[in-house]
């Protein structure tokens, strides 16, 4: 049972990349990750991707990313693609 993440974090650019993955006998419908190099103080536009291309925008503090960042992949096995940039 396992739903594990990993972030790659380009601090010349206040930008990065999550990708997130569960496997089909996971017992967690999420994880709750608090990303590296975010600013608290800034607002980040967020593109959320899920294994069937659909795509959800929004703006997340910094606060939020970095401490309380919460994703779902509620059903079987699933990945998600977190795109982040400082606004």
């Amino acid at each position: 049972e396992t739903f594990t993440a990993y972030q790659l974090h380009r601090p010349d650019l206040d930008a990065g990349v999550v990708y997130a993955y569960r496997r089909a006998d996971c017992g967690y419908r999420g994880i709750i990750l608090g990303l590296k190099g975010i600013d608290a103080s800034a607002q980040y536009e967020v593109v959320i991707s899920d294994d069937n291309c659909e795509k959800a925008s929004s703006i997340v503090s910094g606060a939020e990313l970095g401490e309380d960042f919460k994703l779902r992949a509620p059903e079987g096995s699933a990945s998600v693609v977190v795109q982040y940039k400082k606004k």
